[in-house]
């Protein structure tokens, strides 16, 4: 006797992140089976975007063309482009724990009072 793939309906709401949780009958479980999928496109469009870079990458220096010459171009230097970068991340970082810590245990207190999905 062969083991059949069960199939999944009742799928949640699609506007929240609930899509991926399906319900199995075969099992009378909620599953996660879409997760898989979306770590896939995810995974699958860094890949492309590596490998675009790559190929842009090994075309610029088959022209000779450095990413400091690049920048010369438009006035930058790669000390002022990292230097911006250092600031950019001092001035945000602070702002993300300082906002996170309202919103998680807002998010948390409103995840613990949820009505039972069953």
């Amino acid at each position: 006797m062969r083991a059949t793939t069960p199939v999944l309906r009742n799928c949640a709401d699609l506007a929240t992140l609930r899509q991926f949780q399906c319900f199995d009958p075969a099992s009378g479980r909620r599953t996660w089976q879409g997760m898989g999928r979306l770590m896939m496109r995810v995974i699958s469009a860094l890949v492309k975007i590596g490998l675009a870079s790559l190929i842009t990458g090994a075309v610029l220096s088959a022209l000779n063309l450095s990413a400091a010459e690049l920048l010369a171009e438009i006035g930058l230097t790669p000390d002022r482009v990292f230097t911006a970068l250092q600031e950019g991340a001092a001035w945000a970082i602070p702002n993300i724990v300082l906002g996170s810590m309202v919103i998680v245990p807002i998010w948390f207190v409103t995840y613990l009072l949820r009505p039972p999905r069953n």
